[in-house]
């Protein structure tokens, strides 16, 4: 991975973001907290709520991967769960994105 790691690329693990508080000031998150630990999520929320200032955007599907031999989606939860997941640990503002899609969420918590 070190090689990867330029001074424009900054490696970083989801539950301990090498960066400030309020580092930017917008947080996005597609189709990653599906791929965490379990343990790791709340944490995780809490990270992405710390680092942005003015609003995080999380996209999070509930189905299981496909495509795959193996169900990469080791985190599902139903979305009410994550709402609460959510609201819990990111303080703001909560808007659900209307999606027609029953496979995924959109989130938007504004600071």
């Amino acid at each position: 991975v070190d090689y990867l790691l330029t001074e424009d690329i900054i490696f970083g693990e989801a539950y301990n973001l090498p960066f400030e508080d309020k580092s930017f000031d917008v947080v996005t998150s597609f189709d990653v907290f599906e791929h965490l630990l379990p343990e790791d999520t709340e944490k995780s929320l809490k990270e992405v709520g710390r680092v942005a200032k003015k609003a995080v955007i999380l996209c999070i599907p509930n189905t299981p991967s496909h495509g795959h031999k193996h169900n990469l989606h080791i985190n599902l939860r139903p979305f009410n769960e994550w709402h609460e997941l959510i609201d819990a640990n990111i303080h703001g503002q909560i808007i659900v994105m209307p999606n027609p899609s029953t496979k995924s969420k959109t989130w938007i918590v504004y600071k």
